[in-house]
């Protein structure tokens, strides 16, 4: 028997896409291997966690996921009009990380804003002076 997808995401198996993305969001900031000091078993969870997400939020593969389970996904199962290929994870959780975060620190931006904050009377029209536009 394969891995529970579902429950490695602790989601229900009738969960919606936005479901997915929350909780795969917020284990993937608990379990990044680079909040951890070189664990393996933090690192194989990591894993675990971007490959369930690559097939529950992608419809085709969670079709064949819910129908033929783990087994069936990762040897190909016949399609209504062609063999479905099998489907191989990537290896690469931190591409996953990436791609769902934009960024490999999530918090870049907030980081960024603190250490040089904005100033705060500048405007696009100068320093908060009126200026009178000619007519």
């Amino acid at each position: 028997m394969g891995f529970d997808f579902y429950g490695i995401l602790g989601v229900k198996r009738n969960c919606s896409q936005l479901e997915v993305k929350r909780a795969y969001r917020r284990l993937a900031l608990k379990y990044n291997p680079e909040r951890h000091d070189n664990d393996e078993n933090i690192q194989r969870i990591f894993a675990l966690i971007a490959e369930a997400y690559e097939i529950l939020v992608n419809n085709k593969l969670r079709a064949v996921y819910d129908q033929y389970g783990e087994e069936g996904l990762k040897r190909g199962v016949p399609g209504p009009t062609e063999f479905l290929q099998p489907y191989a994870y990537h290896g690469d959780p931190m591409r996953t990380y990436n791609e769902f975060f934009g960024t490999a620190n999530p918090y870049a931006d907030l980081l960024d804003y603190y250490e040089n904050p904005p100033p705060m009377f500048e405007s696009p029209l100068g320093k908060g002076i009126k200026k009178k536009i000619p007519q």
